[in-house]
């Protein structure tokens, strides 16, 4: 990568501009992390080419690997503007409202992405799981149903829904139950994922059936003896048990 940006660059800065040279500069720049000239190189392709939206794509990124949010977004707001039918902006923008806590304009975003493209399985998962820290269980139990009974159902969306509903306060057997199926059909898939392992281990706590709950923690824990969510429900197991100085280490 160092050789083609060696190559490459004395042509770019040349009065020749080439849309094939940019994006062999700025995959090279991706390869070797550098994000100043991911910066750099999207504010030309932005200047030279500003019907396409590569050079927004690739500046909003490169901000954002640089922890430049505010930048960013201001970034991907102009990229939806100029291109309304591209996922990637709203879609981005969904990300870093959610991970900033601003739900509602999470939300909004995911949905604007889910308009543009309805199979999108990233974001239809997110907004489900965003449904939830919303307190909008209907919403969430909707969006998780239509994916699990679709083409979308795949092992992670299957654990991630059946630890939300362990999670869940006021929860009955049945609904534990159903949460225990999906666990489970999830852990065929990857019999080792601790996180899996974890889930199932979990809803046991939750049926009150300890030693089967800590059966799966420990294997759980055999494969991931670092996640603190884990140790922490492993503590939990060890407390119902009666075995407070198994559990005190774990917290």
């Amino acid at each position: 990568p160092l050789e083609v940006i060696q190559l490459l660059q004395p042509m770019v800065e040349s009065d020749t501009v080439n849309m094939e040279l940019f994006q062999l500069l700025l995959i090279a720049y991706s390869n070797l992390d550098n994000n100043q000239g991911e910066i750099e190189l999207g504010n030309k392709l932005i200047f030279h080419y500003p019907n396409k939206s590569i050079g927004y794509e690739a500046l909003s990124i490169a901000l954002i690997k640089e922890d430049r949010i505010e930048e960013a977004m201001g970034i991907l707001v102009q990229g939806i503007e100029k291109f309304p039918h591209i996922i990637t902006f709203p879609y981005s923008l969904a990300t870093i409202h959610n991970e900033m806590g601003k739900h509602t304009l999470a939300e909004m975003y995911y949905l604007i992405t889910l308009k543009l493209q309805p199979d999108f399985t990233s974001a239809k998962h997110s907004l489900a799981v965003l449904y939830e820290e919303m307190k909008k269980t209907s919403a969430c139990d909707s969006l998780f149903l239509v994916m699990i009974h679709g083409k979308e159902g795949n092992a992670v969306s299957k654990n991630d829904y059946a630890y939300i509903i362990s999670e869940r306060k006021n929860v009955d057997q049945a609904q534990l139950h159903f949460a225990l199926e999906l666990a489970e059909t999830a852990l065929t898939t990857d019999p080792e994922n601790a996180a899996y392992l974890d889930t199932i281990g979990w809803i046991y706590y939750q049926l009150e059936k300890y030693p089967k709950a800590e059966e799966y923690l420990k294997k759980s824990l055999s494969i991931n003896n670092e996640n603190p969510v884990i140790l922490e429900h492993m503590g939990d197991i060890y407390v119902k048990l009666q075995q407070p100085l198994k559990a005190v280490p774990l917290y």
